[in-house]
């Protein structure tokens, strides 16, 4: 039994036919006729590897290249014998083409192409029937044009058309062609698709027929083939370095998708093009599919040139001529019947500017000619702009006040205006101790900090009474809090008796906290009597630790604890309220 081989990856030619010509099966040789290396080397320079782009050469510019092209294993046979055994043979193990092209640009849309390959090394073993593959020699000459119908070459989409033909000349040249070519014309013409989706990169796709004469091998069919390829360039270095991928294939339409029938490709490779115009390539890659022709790997290498675009030449200048005697040409004049004023503004445009800046003052009257007055109302006529029209630093755009400069005394400083009560205690802060607190003119613009609350029964101090650490001496700084507190109850005779209360926080032993509290209230009873104050309107309580207002937890609940405070004993309080109850007499 003869059966096409499975095992090999990319079988080239069907081994039905290879094995037909082993059974001396009379197939003449010339029928036998047929290019074996699918490769089909693109027709420019600019072009990819193997994928044509619907791009134009640009006008009367010409463009050569030569492409090297190496197979391994196109083409292999493999027989399975009757007992079961495998015989395997290269009927192409190394195939070398070398393809010499030559293309031609018109009208800025045309490409007209021509091109040889020269089977330039074929060798493999020899199969009883089989075409030999050995030598040298001419392949089939292809020629053809393409034109850019949709679209510019920088567009995002082109589309193309092209069509191309090979002549018999591997037959006329040297006879039997078996892999060289084939025994009569071809037609190819092809859709070519391109997008540029931005960043330089471009995809095309190329789709077409190619049509030729019908040839059947055993259960294999040579004939009209449906083409495609799609290639991918993204560039490195503009101009430079492009990197290609592409991958390609036929199929045959009377056997449509067929494996043997279906050789795809695809190559990996670079561009670099050291010098404007001249392109070197190289590529790599597998055949994906057991198709004829086929390899089992295709090396490439390529050089091309195409004629640089040459940068269109401007129109000499005509003569100039200078209408004012200003130096610039009419043609370069805006105002080419008055002379330009050589003011050293705007010199250049040949009009004379009688007011540089624009702000209606002329320029001989202007201050700074060539800064606008900013007509703000402050010094308008001088022709300069003003900025800070009151100078306090704050620019008149920000400045509340353009006119007023702003007292910088650290209250609202960034509006621009002046504040001279701060407070809007109506003390004027010159004269105010307190200028951001607001208080009475009697007491110098300070807020008081001693008040009565008959309700609850209590002269509540709102600043606190400093002792010094762990003593019982009241501190200079708390002095006028006391002088308050004295102030209060000689103004209130009605107040007959108070009770000072001490307070302290948890810290240290509860006997210790005790005395401190007891002393210090005593401290403040001696300092209000050595004031004035009877000594009977005044007694003094200790409390320690054991009625906190706050958690000891924190430095802030144990400053809060440690206080001194007034109750009023006598009269009650009002509404009914309880008397509150003190701790530990002091006295």
């Amino acid at each position: 039994m003869i059966q096409a081989r499975t095992n090999r990856r990319r079988p080239a030619w069907p081994a039905a036919f290879l094995a037909t010509a082993a059974l001396a099966l009379p197939v003449p040789a010339a029928a036998q006729s047929v290019t074996l290396d699918t490769y089909r080397a693109a027709e420019t320079p600019e072009d990819g590897f193997a994928i044509s782009r619907p791009a134009d050469l640009g006008h009367l510019r010409w463009a050569a290249q030569l492409h090297l092209d190496y197979a391994w294993n196109p083409l292999v046979w493999e027989a399975t014998q009757g007992d079961a055994s495998t015989e395997t043979a290269s009927i192409v193990e190394h195939h070398l083409v070398g393809n010499l092209g030559f293309a031609f640009g018109a009208w800025d849309r045309l490409v007209a192409f021509v091109g040889l390959p020269v089977s330039l090394l074929m060798s493999g073993d020899t199969v009883a029937g089989a075409p030999a593959a050995e030598g040298t020699g001419l392949g089939d000459l292809w020629l053809g044009a393409r034109v850019r119908i949709w679209g510019e070459r920088s567009d995002w989409f082109v589309l193309g058309f092209q069509v191309t033909g090979t002549a018999p000349t591997a037959e006329a040249a040297n006879g039997d062609q078996s892999f060289s070519g084939e025994g009569f014309w071809t037609v190819h013409p092809e859709l070519l698709f391109e997008f540029r989706p931005g960043a330089g990169i471009a995809i095309v796709l190329d789709v077409g027929g190619r049509f030729r004469e019908f040839e059947s091998f055993s259960s294999f069919a040579v004939g009209h083939e449906l083409t495609w390829g799609l290639g991918l360039t993204i560039p490195v270095l503009r101009e430079v370095l492009d990197v290609h991928v592409e991958a390609y294939g036929t199929t045959t339409f009377e056997q449509f998708g067929d494996r043997e029938g279906t050789p795809i490709e695809a190559i990996a490779g670079v561009k670099v093009q050291p010098v404007p115009g001249l392109r070197l390539g190289a590529g790599i890659g597998p055949g994906l599919a057991r198709g004829y022709g086929a390899p089992d790997l295709r090396a490439l290498l390529t050089i091309g040139y195409a004629v640089p675009e040459e940068a269109e030449q401007a129109p000499p200048p005509p003569a100039d001529t200078d209408t004012d005697d200003d130096t610039i040409p009419d043609d370069d004049d805006g105002c080419p019947d008055d002379p330009e004023d050589r003011d050293d503004w705007e010199d250049g445009d040949g009009c004379p500017d009688p007011d540089n800046d624009g702000d209606t003052i002329r320029d001989g009257d202007d201050e700074c000619p060539d800064e606008a007055e900013d007509a703000d109302g402050f010094e308008d006529r001088n022709g300069c702009p003003d900025p800070d029209n009151d100078g306090d630093t704050i620019r008149d755009g920000d400045d509340g006040c353009p006119d007023e400069a702003e007292d910088a005394d650290g209250f609202e400083d960034r509006n621009g205006c002046p504040d001279p009560d701060n407070d809007g205690d109506t003390v004027p802060d010159g004269v105010d101790d307190c200028p951001l607190d607001p208080g009475p003119a009697d007491n110098r613009g300070c807020p008081r900090t001693v008040q009565v609350d008959r309700t609850r029964g209590e002269i509540v101090i709102l600043q606190r009474v400093e002792f010094a650490t762990n003593q019982d001496e009241i501190l200079a700084r708390s002095e006028p809090v006391l002088e308050e507190v004295r102030a209060v109850l000689a103004a209130n005779p009605a107040i007959r008796r108070v009770r000072v209360e001490g307070h302290t926080d948890a810290r240290g032993r509860d006997t210790t906290n005790m005395d401190l509290s007891r002393r210090r209230a005593a401290s403040v009873v001696r300092w209000l009597v050595g004031r004035g104050i009877a000594a009977e309107r005044l007694e003094s309580w200790g409390c320690g630790e054991n009625l906190p207002r706050a958690g000891n937890e924190s430095e802030a609940g144990r400053q809060t604890n440690r206080r001194v405070e007034f109750h009023i004993i006598d009269p009650a309080p009002e509404g009914g309220a309880r008397r509150p109850q003190g701790c530990e007499r002091a006295e």
